[in-house]
């Protein structure tokens, strides 16, 4: 029975073909909605390869050859299940909490066949229908509701479920979410997967971020934040962009902060043993008043702030900071920070003194207005072997084609170097069966990256070593 049914899940994910109201059930004031271009993940996965559909099919070999024959005619030819997952499914939640996922009805006859397949399979119920909808449960978890345009399904079976659905498949597309702005933004995305969610349904310990320098009269429901997942052959790319509809609110976004510049790459060059390093992370200060603001408002960093004030001048140190701050990380136990400083109040005219932090301890050098930070003396006072990391073009500006010119935050981990120490590879170990997996995945990556243009918006990049492998495809495997 569990065969089937992932063999039917497989199917699902190879199905294609048209029109958009299906997407008219999605109420106007949905909070979180999602979508997944299930043609596309299919065929980066590998999942729509011809070998992979004759591998489900090797694998029919059970007592009923009539039962494998119907599921091998859905696994060659998934059109005959009856729904259209060329297009695009919608994920939303209805105003009573339930999930529901939308998709396109093809041909609702076939979707009926496919059902009573099912059903014989002991996974679905009987086909109900009551004033032009019918209705089946899937697993005993699952309520579907369909009619000749659009197939609904829902988390949570009963009454309250059916007549949900019932009521979303009756709305008019100027009673739905799919009439607003905000629709369109999701739709317009075109990526692999794209999520459209508002503020106030984020977690709080994030929520501070995007709201740093915005009055408390804003409310979080004219905040949205829109990211979308996308996996190109040689890099899985996230982003996030924070926006609103409303003009007033999107000015005061666009203006709030103040805190951030754009990086100048003063220190790119400047990583000590040739380059070579586990973490490079850069932020530029435009103001560092306003970057300690900024730090202040947000939980966590605030209570990094008060830790590290307690041993040393964390925020005087911070006020007087200009331009970059690079942090290198050279292993898992040597960091180097780096930055150019308006004033050397806070060293009291000492050029270089050690910071003490019970057993732990760091070394400062200031010296001509730039701020050097260590916990290895030797590599605070490198001046030799200084060079940029091998994946960062200096040049142009560029991290495997990230173009870091635009950016005021960036953080590349080079997870080449990382696979090599002991620490990573004890930690891979600590999980077991999935060690040699994820080795196999991970082997493969040459960066994971970070980057922002500001405070809306958040990019994560996974680069593949060769330019060729999608990375879908080997989570896949």
């Amino acid at each position: 029975m569990k065969r089937i049914f992932v063999a039917l899940v497989c199917a699902l994910l190879l199905v294609a073909c048209s029109q958009d109201d299906y997407t008219n059930v999605i109420p106007a004031n949905s909070k979180a909605v999602v979508y997944f271009d299930l043609k596309s993940i299919a065929v980066k996965s590998g999942i729509g390869e011809l070998n992979y559909q004759n591998e489900l099919l090797g694998k029919l070999n059970s007592s009923d050859s009539k039962n494998d024959k119907e599921l091998s005619k859905y696994i060659e030819d998934p059109t005959e299940i009856g729904l259209d997952f060329g297009k695009r499914i919608y994920g939303f939640y209805t105003a009573n909490d339930y999930f529901c996922i939308t998709a396109k009805m093809n041909d609702e006859s076939d979707f009926e066949e496919f059902l009573e397949f099912v059903k014989k399979q002991g996974l679905a119920s009987a086909v109900t229908e009551k004033n032009g909808v019918k209705y089946a449960e899937l697993y005993g978890s699952v309520q579907v509701a369909f009619n000749d345009n659009t197939c609904l399904f829902s988390m949570g079976t009963g009454n309250v479920v059916k007549n949900t659905l019932t009521q979303l498949l009756s709305q008019s597309k100027e009673e739905s979410f799919a009439a607003s702005t905000r629709f369109e933004k999701l739709v317009a995305t075109n990526k692999d997967i794209a999520l459209l969610t508002s503020l106030d349904i984020v977690p709080k310990e994030y929520v501070g971020y995007f709201r740093v320098g915005l009055p408390e009269t804003v409310d979080n429901d004219k905040i949205c934040f829109l990211s979308t997942l996308n996996f190109d052959n040689g890099e899985m790319v996230f982003k996030g962009q924070a926006f609103s509809d409303v003009a007033q609110v999107q000015k005061m976004l666009d203006e709030k902060s103040g805190a951030f510049g754009k990086l100048e790459g003063t220190f790119f060059s400047k990583v000590p043993y040739d380059g070579k390093c586990s973490a490079l992370a850069v932020v530029n200060c435009a103001s560092g008043d306003k970057l300690l603001d900024f730090c202040r408002k947000i939980p966590a960093l605030r209570t990094m702030l008060i830790g590290m004030n307690m041993n040393f001048e964390a925020d005087a140190m911070l006020k007087s900071a200009k331009g970059d701050i690079q942090f290198t990380a050279v292993n898992a136990d040597n960091f180097l920070v780096q930055t150019n400083v308006s004033d050397v109040a806070f060293a009291g005219g000492k050029e270089s003194y050690r910071i003490e932090a019970g057993e732990k301890s760091a070394f400062v050098n200031v010296k001509d207005k730039v701020l050097k930070i260590s916990n290895g003396e030797a590599t605070l006072n490198s001046a030799s072997k200084l060079a940029a990391p091998k994946l960062l073009d200096v040049k142009s500006g560029s991290f495997k084609g990230v173009d870091l010119k635009k950016k005021s935050f960036f953080a590349a981990f080079m997870v080449g170097e990382l696979m090599t120490q002991n620490m990573v590879q004890k930690e891979l170990s600590s999980v077991g069966v999935y060690a040699n997996y994820a080795r196999g995945v991970f082997n493969n990556v040459d960066a994971v990256v970070l980057a922002s243009e500001g405070n809306n918006d958040i990019e994560f990049h996974v680069m593949m070593k060769d330019s060729k492998i999608n990375f879908l495809k080997q989570i896949w495997k």
